[in-house]
C-alpha cells in the first residue's frame, strides 16, 4: 500500500468519526480509531515512523481546532502510534530470526534507564500509580526509536529525500504562524490547547504556536528545521529553485523564531549556525579550501537575505522589536538568574528527593490535576520548572546522575562519529546533529517534559546505529 493510500485511509476515517460523533457511544469510536491505527502502524512500521514524525506538527490543530472535545485521545494518539511500530519492529526481527537491539556499548546504559523509569512507576512516594504509568509513557516510550530509525533508512539517498521534504513542508506552518501574530489574542487561531485563548504576549503582539498546542513545541520545530535548512544548503546539491526556495525558508524560520518570543530556541539556532560555520571552517583551512569556499558561498546570501527581511521590512523590524521588547522586560538578569536555577535548584532539590526520587511522573506538568490533595506529595517541593530540578525530583541523585551519562554517552558517540566517519555527507551531519541535541546534554532544553523534542532527541540519536549502516568512502567532490 503506498503512502498515499495510507494517508487517504486516515483522512477518510477523521471525516467518518467527524460526522458520526452524535450517532454512536463515544467509546466504540474510539475503540474503532484506535483499532484501525494499531493495524495499519504495525504493518507499515517503517512509514509510521515517518508519519509520527508528521502527526506531531498536526496533533495540536486537531485538538485545538478540529475535535477540542477530544483532547486526551487525541494526546495519546502519539503513543499508539509508537506502540504499534514496536509491535511492528518486534514482530519482523522476530520472523526474520534478528537480534532486536544492535550491536553498541551505549545498550546497557539505555536498558538501565528504561528499567529505572518503569521500577519508578512504583516509587512509593508516588501518591498513585497511574502518575507513574503517565510519566513513564510521556517520558520513556520515545526511547527505544534509537534502535529503530535505522531500519527506516536503508539508502542515503531516501535519508536526504526525506529531510528535504520535512524542511520544505514547513513553509505553511510558518505563515499560519505569520496571520496568528496579526490576529488578536482571543481569536480561535491563537487559542491553546483545552480551548484556552492565548496569554503569553511579546510586546504588543501574540507569541504565536501554528499548529502546536502550545508555545514550547512550535519554537522546538523551529530549531529543528533551521539545523535541517543548515545542512540542506551546505551540504546537499540542489536546483536553483531549491535553493532559492531553501533561501526563504531560512528567512522565515528565523523570522518566525522571533514570533514565538521564545529566548532559548533563537539562542540555540544562533549557537548552532556559528558552531558549524567556525568549525567547518577551521577544517576548510586545514586541507578542504574548496570546501569552505562553497559553504560560505552557499550560507551567506540565507543569511543576508534573512537579515535584510528581519531589519528592512516593517513586518520584520515589528516582530524584531517585539522580541527585544520581551527581552527588556524580562532584562539579561533574567537570562543569567534562570540558567543559575537550572544548575543550582538540583542541588536544593537533592536534600528532599535523596537518592531514589518521588518517582516518574511526579514532576511532569500533566499529572498536576490527578493529585487534589498537596498533603499526599509530602515534603516533594511543587515550584518548579527547568529540567534539572524536575529530574532529581523524580528520579533522585542516581537517576539523575544516569541520565546525565547517557546523554553525554551520546553526545559524545557523535562527536567521535565526526572524526571517524569518511562519509563526509555523513561526517557533517554527525556535527549538526552533536550541535542540535548539544542544549539536551549542557540540560538548558529539556526533553523528558517536551513531547516534540523528546521525539527528536530519540529520533536523532538513532543516526549512531543508522551512521553504520550508510557510512561509505570519502567522497568530498560530490558534496
Amino acid at each position: 500500500m503506498s503512502d498515499k493510500k495510507i494517508l487517504f485511509i486516515f483522512f477518510i476515517f477523521f471525516i467518518f468519526l467527524y460526522f458520526l460523533k452524535n450517532f454512536l457511544s463515544f467509546k466504540y469510536i474510539i475503540l474503532g480509531f484506535a483499532g484501525l491505527v494499531w493495524i495499519i502502524c504495525t504493518i507499515y512500521w517503517k512509514k509510521s515512523v515517518i508519519f509520527l514524525l508528521y502527526w506531531i506538527l498536526l496533533e495540536g490543530a486537531f485538538r485545538k481546532w478540529v475535535f477540542p472535545f477530544m483532547q486526551r485521545e487525541l494526546f495519546m494518539v502519539k503513543f499508539l502510534i509508537l506502540f504499534s511500530i514496536y509491535a511492528g519492529y518486534l514482530i519482523s526481527k522476530k520472523i526474520k530470526g534478528e537480534d532486536i537491539l544492535p550491536p553498541s556499548s551505549l545498550n546497557f546504559l539505555i536498558i538501565f534507564y528504561l528499567f529505572m523509569g518503569f521500577a519508578q512507576i512504583f516509587n512509593p512516594n508516588l501518591p498513585s500509580i497511574l502518575i507513574g504509568v503517565i510519566g513513564f509513557i510521556v517520558e520513556f516510550s520515545l526511547v527505544p526509536l534509537i534502535f529503530i530509525v535505522k531500519e527506516v533508512f536503508d539508502k542515503e539517498e531516501k535519508l536526504y529525500k526525506f529531510f528535504k521534504i520535512y524542511a520544505f513542508s514547513s513553509l505553511p506552518f510558518m505563515v499560519l504562524g505569520i496571520i496568528q501574530y496579526n490576529l488578536p489574542p482571543t481569536h480561535i487561531l491563537n487559542y491553546y490547547a483545552h480551548g484556552t485563548p492565548a496569554g503569553a504576549i511579546a510586546g504588543e503582539a501574540v507569541r504565536v504556536i501554528s499548529t502546536f498546542p502550545y508555545i514550547a513545541g512550535y519554537a522546538t520545530y523551529l530549531n529543528l528545521i533551521s539545523v535541517l535548512l543548515l545542512y540542506i544548503i551546505t551540504i546537499m546539491n540542489l536546483k536553483i529553485y531549491e535553493r532559492i526556495y531553501a533561501y526563504i525558508l531560512i528567512a522565515l524560520v528565523f523570522l518566525s523564531l522571533f514570533l514565538t518570543g521564545s529566548r532559548g530556541p533563537m539562542g540555540f539556532t544562533l549557537f548552532i549556525y556559528f558552531s558549524y560555520l567556525v568549525i567547518t571552517s577551521i577544517q576548510g583551512l586545514y586541507g578542504y579550501k574548496h570546501l569552505l569556499r562553497k559553504w560560505i558561498l552557499r550560507l551567506i546570501p540565507a543569511l543576508g537575505i534573512s537579515a535584510l527581511f528581519i531589519f528592512w521590512t516593517p513586518f520584520g523590524k515589528r516582530a524584531y522589536n517585539n522580541f527585544m521588547q520581551r527581552m527588556g522586560e524580562k532584562g539579561e538578569q533574567d537570562i543569567k538568574e534562570r540558567i543559575k536555577i537550572t544548575y543550582i535548584e538540583p542541588l536544593g532539590f537533592s536534600k528532599y528527593a535523596g537518592f531514589f526520587g518521588y518517582g516518574v511522573g511526579s514532576a511532569y506538568q500533566g499529572t498536576v490535576g490527578f493529585v487534589e490533595n498537596e498533603e499526599l506529595w509530602g515534603n516533594m517541593p511543587r515550584a518548579f520548572e527547568p529540567e534539572p530540578g524536575r529530574l532529581i525530583l523524580e528520579y533522585g541523585i542516581l537517576g539523575f546522575l544516569l541520565i546525565f551519562i547517557l546523554r553525554w554517552s551520546i553526545l559524545l558517540s557523535f562527536v567521535k562519529r565526526f572524526l571517524t566517519l569518511q562519509n563526509s555527507k555523513l561526517k557533517y551531519l554527525s556535527l549538526l546533529i552533536f550541535l542540535y541535541l548539544f542544549p539536551v546534554g549542557i540540560m538548558l532544553a529539556q526533553i523528558n517534559f517536551d513531547t516534540e523534542r523528546n521525539l527528536f532527541f530519540w529520533f536523532f540519536a538513532g543516526f549512531l546505529f543508522l551512521f553504520d549502516r550508510l557510512k561509505g568512502e570519502k567522497n568530498f567532490e560530490n558534496i
